[in-house]
């Protein structure tokens, strides 16, 4: 065989491509595993409260405008049932959140407790106002009775009965936020009948509201300028839209701690036109209104187990380069003999630890489960290779450089931001150390395939290398082709 080297590395290269394709078998089990996650979630939403988005409270004016069409010498009437709206000058929200974990077999979400409480002021036009600005020579206005209509996106969380404040009345909470009363469906939520006489000037409000949902929390900032203070005791938030959900509003203040969560919205509507939106309502109002630009929280991680095992995953093939890349240095510069096999047995106890990290992330979390399937399978190969090696010393310095990768690679999975560059400075510093470390080897010699270049004849004037070693071997008293009987040379 010319080129053993050359062959070694082929095979070697071929064990890389088996170990990869079994790597990428539990990418997949990682993406069936999170998929039977969802629908598991998905399931307790459906028994319970899910997602709440809150939207109100808003002046509801109903009225119907008749009108009379001539056509010829016939007057046909026509009446058209519409709404005016109204919103609230000013909306300040406070609220705390109250967080717990709710678990179905080994997958968990998290419910939570809001007690927000809603306070503004509105400025009503008086009926009569509104009335005599609809009517026209040919068309007439029948106001109907007032209301305020708070939408709220899965009424199973409530837990109670609102008691509103208009002024200084509390006119009775009906069921049905009858947001739009011209559509015969009416939106979940609740409305409450207001006095056709408002009086004059502002009028406050208030309320409180006792409410429970899963994963996010929306409340759409309705008034001409709004506000919101939050406080929970979860301590992974997410500002930001995670999949689904309305168009977040980012926090202009917020503190996160290991206990929890602290944030203050603010907004109007020169930043949100929330005034003209709400007046051009979709097809469908209720991925409408769950869709307007909100103030905006949602509790769960937005980086779960399975993301970070489908993360690790993509360092898979790297992470098994490097191990045989430093196997293979120390088995040419100790000159030892590893078979083949032998790199196939290290590589699938390489690849069997993203199964055991998969397996016991979803028991443990994450953070324990790459403490011990790290630690299992680098004792399991620094065990093997001690043998396989031919020491302790040699076994030992293998299993301290396969425990620094998967530290290295624990620190790139949690550096999310920076990982790419982590992962750049990793392989520049580990080629200059492998170019280091055989600066001086002669990979010729490994291959067995270098011949010393030398001339078949002498030049002019010079010795021949043979007449050279044999000068040199009688200048030092010793005969190369003189042997003892026994075969040995003579001393």
């Amino acid at each position: 065989m010319r080129h053993p080297l050359f062959i070694k590395i082929l095979t070697l290269g071929g064990i890389m491509l088996v170990l990869f394709l079994a790597i990428s078998s539990v990418g997949g089990l990682i993406g069936e595993r999170r998929a039977y996650q969802e629908s598991v979630i998905a399931q307790v939403l459906k028994a319970d409260s899910g997602t709440q988005t809150i939207l109100g409270p808003v002046l509801v004016i109903p009225f119907t405008r008749h009108s009379k069409i001539t056509e010829g010498d016939t007057v046909a009437r026509k009446s058209v049932e519409s709404a005016w709206y109204d919103f609230p000058r000013q909306l300040a929200v406070e609220g705390k959140l109250t967080v717990s974990p709710r678990r179905i077999g080994i997958y968990t979400t998290q419910v939570y407790t809001a007690a927000l409480h809603m306070r503004g002021e509105f400025s009503p036009p008086a009926l009569e106002h509104l009335k005599n600005s609809e009517e026209t020579e040919h068309a007439s206005v029948e106001p109907g009775a007032p209301y305020l209509a708070v939408f709220i996106s899965d009424v199973r969380g409530i837990r109670k009965v609102p008691v509103v404040h208009w002024g200084a009345t509390t006119p009775d909470v009906l069921p049905g936020s009858a947001i739009y009363p011209t559509v015969k469906n009416t939106l979940p939520g609740f409305h409450v009948p207001l006095p056709r006489q408002y009086g004059t000037g502002p009028v406050a409000f208030s309320f409180a509201l006792d409410l429970q949902g899963a994963q996010a929390l929306n409340v759409v900032p309705i008034g001409r300028s709004s506000s919101m203070s939050l406080s929970a005791d979860w301590p992974h938030p997410t500002f930001v839209r995670p999949q689904s959900g309305p168009e977040p509003i980012l926090p202009v203040e917020r503190s996160i701690s290991d206990t929890g969560f602290s944030a203050r919205w603010e907004s109007s509507w020169f930043a949100n036109n929330l005034n003209d939106r709400f007046l051009q309502p979709t097809s469908s109002l209720r991925s409408f209104l769950t869709s307007l630009p909100a103030f905006s929280v949602s509790l769960i991680r937005t980086v779960d187990q399975y993301q970070l095992n489908a993360r690790a995953i993509k360092y898979a093939f790297l992470f098994i380069l490097l191990t045989f890349t430093c196997f293979f240095l120390f088995e040419i510069m100790r000159r030892l003999q590893v078979h083949p096999v032998q790199y196939a047995l290290v590589g699938s106890g390489l690849a069997i630890f993203y199964l055991l990290l998969l397996a016991l992330s979803e028991h443990v979390g994450f953070g324990w489960a790459y403490l011990l399937a790290g630690t299992a399978c680098v004792g399991q190969i620094g065990f093997y290779v001690t043998f396989v090696l031919g020491g302790r010393r040699r076994g030992a310095g293998f299993t301290l450089l396969l425990a620094a990768l998967y530290g290295v690679l624990f620190g790139l999975l949690q550096s999310e931001d920076n990982a790419l560059l982590l992962g750049s400075l990793l392989l520049f510093a580990i080629l200059t150390g492998i170019m280091i470390a055989t600066r001086r080897f002669d990979w010729y010699s490994v291959g067995g395939t270098h011949t010393p270049l030398r001339p078949k004849t002498p030049a002019p004037g010079l010795p021949s290398s043979d007449d050279a070693h044999r000068r040199h071997d009688a200048g030092s008293g010793k005969h190369a082709n003189t042997t003892s009987p026994g075969g040995f040379p003579e001393s």
